[in-house]
């Protein structure tokens, strides 16, 4: 099949790039979202944890924005991409019972997974740290 734009494959290696940072940016968000509704998340009761105690919204707060410097910046990428995953597929299965504490969509969860599978798959692309080995 013929390609409309054959001189734009030269950049098929930014596009994870665009992936990387999209996933990293909308990560930030999450934990900006998270950190905004901390008081109302306290008062919550979850099944196994119970009353979450601050510490644990701290540090679900650092780790999203720990998870989303990892992949703007492209330092561990496929590490970072299965812990985007895992928090992707943790939110999704708690929207239901908690959507008014997730400031995004189910879809939007599952394009994350998607994007995170992705670079899991094909890596960190064009400006990043990781070193193929």
């Amino acid at each position: 099949m013929l390609n409309l734009f054959p001189q734009m494959l030269v950049y098929h290696f930014s596009a994870p790039t665009v992936l990387r940072i999209a996933a990293g940016i909308t990560l930030f968000f999450l934990a900006y979202a998270f950190w905004r509704k901390r008081a109302d998340v306290i008062k919550i009761t979850f099944p196994v944890v119970g009353h979450m105690p601050q510490w644990l919204v701290w540090f679900s707060v650092v780790f999203e924005v720990a998870v989303g410097i990892a992949l703007v910046v492209g330092y561990g990428t496929q590490v970072a991409a299965i812990l985007g995953i895992i928090t992707s597929l943790k939110h999704l299965w708690w929207w239901k019972r908690f959507a008014h504490l997730l400031p995004f969509s189910q879809s939007t969860y599952y394009l994350l997974a998607v994007i995170c599978l992705s670079l899991l798959l094909t890596g960190a692309g064009a400006l990043a740290f990781d070193l193929p080995l």
